[in-house]
């Protein structure tokens, strides 16, 4: 399934929190300019905790790490927790990965039980942004995928 750190991590929490660029670039709308195309250093930085949203309070774990990236023809490929997640970006240098990432309970302090406890793992990103930076977020279906936001830079080697 999906790295361990990362989903050990998960939560006792989550939190409400955007998500960044709305939708994941098609293969028919990558950019073929080569623009981004080469190596780069992603970096997460630890998230804020606790966070709280809609009668939750979330802890978020810290998930700091490097992120080794390429770009070659429209297609970005990253690495987290030892794990390969790849991608199309546009050519406004926009990409977001999504992948499901198991499911999650609340915790034996929760007065509110969780209805849908899947849990999905974003990684966003605007490579033509100065500085060039995104987002790891680790979202919950009970709360629209919203969820434990941390910063990401990227660096072009």
């Amino acid at each position: 399934m999906y790295a361990s750190a990362i989903k050990a991590a998960l939560f006792s929490s989550i939190v409400l929190l955007s998500t960044g660029c709305s939708t994941v670039v098609t293969k028919e709308s990558r950019d073929t300019t080569g623009q981004f195309d080469g190596s780069w250093s992603g970096e997460v930085f630890r998230a804020s905790s606790p966070q709280t949203a809609q009668g939750w309070t979330y802890t978020c774990s810290d998930l700091s790490q490097k992120a080794p990236m390429t770009v070659s023809d429209g297609v970005v490929s990253i690495t987290l927790e030892d794990q390969k997640f790849s991608t199309y970006i546009n050519s406004d240098g926009r990409f977001k990965i999504k992948m499901d990432a198991g499911r999650t309970r609340a915790s034996s302090s929760s007065e509110i039980p969780l209805s849908n406890p899947n849990v999905r793992l974003f990684i966003t990103g605007n490579l033509a942004k100065s500085p060039a930076s995104g987002a790891l977020v680790i979202g919950l279906a009970e709360i629209g995928y919203h969820g434990c936001k941390s910063k990401m830079t990227y660096t072009k080697l």
